[in-house]
């Protein structure tokens, strides 16, 4: 009886490794946390396919903004993102979407990287040209009758989450909000040559929100 015991353990346990060798990436049971009086296995990933992965942001995409952000591993509950986006928008019937942005970021993992939700603080920064446009939440209410262009930076705080798709993919959603300040040049035409008015504005809200989907090199 005892031998038969023995084997089926052995069984159990040679099945377990051969499945997480022929499958690297799916999930793992062997982390163990103290929650409470009680001990619970937490989900984690063996060997993740790579410490470094592209993505593209798909809302700033709908804004007819290119984009792209690499995202590096740190070490096992940390990562760099450094993203940002270019539009040269700037049509014949005078509108102007025109900017470019850069948005390094740093993330806390609550599990491990790349896997569940981590918290993390961004700074941002570009420049702009825009007009002839209704931007939400702007900090210029009259853009569908003047012109703004000049600089901004500031940074705040994101929270995230990434799911595992398969080896080579993964599909995030995140939210930031935080501080930006805005210097402008105003002018009252989208051709006009001569500014009439300049000057900076502070905004406090939204900052970054994202749908996006990784791929590991």
């Amino acid at each position: 009886m005892r031998v038969g015991i023995i084997c089926l353990a052995l069984v159990v346990s040679l099945t377990n490794k051969l499945s997480a060798q022929e499958n690297p990436t799916l999930l793992s049971t062997q982390n163990i946390q103290l929650i409470g009086n009680k001990t619970v296995q937490v989900p984690h990933i063996i060997n993740p396919p790579s410490s470094v992965a592209l993505k593209i942001n798909l809302l700033y995409a709908a804004t007819l903004t290119p984009n792209l952000a690499l995202e590096i591993g740190l070490s096992k509950k940390t990562s760099l993102e450094l993203g940002g986006g270019y539009n040269f928008y700037d049509p014949d019937n005078q509108k102007h979407w025109k900017h470019w942005l850069v948005q390094p970021e740093f993330r806390y993992w609550f599990c491990e990287r790349f896997n569940g939700s981590y918290l993390g603080v961004h700074a941002l920064g570009g420049e702009y040209n825009f007009s002839k446009i209704n931007l939400p939440l702007s900090v210029f209410d009259d853009l569908d009758e003047n012109r703004y262009e000049g600089h901004f930076y500031g940074g705040g705080l994101v929270f995230g989450h990434q799911w595992i798709l398969s080896k080579r993919w993964n599909f995030e959603l995140s939210l930031g909000a935080g501080y930006v300040r805005v210097h402008y040049d105003k002018y009252p035409c989208a051709s006009c040559g001569g500014s009439i008015e300049n000057g900076v504005k502070n905004y406090f809200g939204p900052t970054k929100a994202t749908i996006s989907f990784l791929l590991f090199l």
